[in-house]
């Protein structure tokens, strides 16, 4: 809702909205809708952060999908990103 009319006004999120939209939806247990948005930043071209990558695998967690929090983590090490450092 809140991104909808953001965009329908020209104002697109960057990476910090899109990592606090997350984070909302994670709260509330709506984990796939999270992980919609990570597909849609890509798709505009913005990179996901440490912060963005720390909220998908606190999500990965509490939906108890540890095998994939366990790999995302694996791979965005591999990057070079430690999303364990974000407070």
């Amino acid at each position: 809702m809140v991104r909808e009319k953001m965009m329908e006004k020209g104002v697109f999120p960057d990476a910090q909205i899109y990592n606090v939209l997350m984070s909302g939806l994670c709260k509330k247990g709506k984990f796939p809708d999270a992980k919609l948005l990570v597909s849609e930043m890509l798709d505009r071209n913005l990179q996901p952060d440490e912060y963005v990558y720390a909220t998908l695998i606190d999500g990965f967690i509490r939906n108890n999908e540890l095998d994939k929090a366990t790999k995302l983590f694996e791979v965005v090490m591999s990057k070079g990103i430690d999303p364990g450092i974000v407070g």
